[in-house]
């Protein structure tokens, strides 16, 4: 029981020191600003494709890392451009599905503590003339 209590006090003595470093540290946060939080898709075959783009305002990289749809009725994939601190990155997502809306909204989750943005596509049907 002595050696335990011996190993606690110790590792107390560390901790100012650890206070101390962790406030000399700069600000490490996640932070992203989007330049369009709205988008018209393009067609690519039989997939629907819509870009959008955002800025790193934090100081440490970010990235789209999760898609959720409002709707279940689209099959989607999506790649993300992660953005270095201060600099910008994009997001890509395609989709299909049979019955898809005209407005299809969706969240996306980034990494870090971004707060999760909702951002809307704006489906274009027609298909382009050959």
């Amino acid at each position: 029981m002595t050696h335990y209590i011996r190993r606690k006090a110790s590792a107390l003595h560390w901790f100012p020191a650890i206070l101390v470093w962790l406030a000399s540290c700069p600000d490490l946060h996640a932070e992203w600003s989007w330049n369009n939080d709205e988008a018209e898709t393009s067609r690519e075959g039989d997939r629907f494709v819509a870009m959008f783009h955002f800025h790193n305002a934090g100081t440490v990289p970010v990235t789209v890392e999760e898609l959720f749809f409002s709707c279940s009725c689209a099959e989607y994939s999506f790649k993300a451009t992660p953005a270095e601190a201060g600099k910008d990155g994009t997001l890509r997502v395609s989709f299909s599905g049979s019955t898809i809306p005209q407005s299809l909204d969706f969240f996306a989750i980034g990494s870090g503590s971004v707060t999760a943005k909702q951002l809307t596509v704006q489906v274009q049907t027609e298909k382009p003339p050959p």
